[in-house]
């Protein structure tokens, strides 16, 4: 018999949004927004932790801090895209 896995519960604002089981996330119904990027970062991160990827083990506290720096790095990409000039085959 193989080892079982272990499933990481993901909550956002005190409320389970998602597990995270052997590399996959199902998140909840309804999340939308920046609610649905966070909850998906977090499942990401678990992902990443279970994986060994990132130093463990996962707490909501280290997940958060992740999210935040998605968020970051999403503005930052979205701003850079906006000073850009406009590639001429994309016209």
């Amino acid at each position: 018999m193989g080892a079982v896995a272990a499933i990481q519960i993901i909550e956002h604002r005190g409320e389970a949004c998602a597990i995270v089981l052997d590399g996959c996330a199902i998140l909840a119904d309804g999340l939308r927004g920046r609610t649905r990027r966070d909850v998906q970062a977090k499942a990401l991160y678990a992902i990443e932790v279970a994986a060994g990827e990132r130093p463990g083990p996962y707490t909501n506290q280290s997940a958060e801090h992740y999210a935040h720096a998605a968020r970051q790095l999403l503005r930052d990409v979205r701003a850079a895209r906006r000073r850009r000039p406009s590639c001429p085959a994309r016209r």
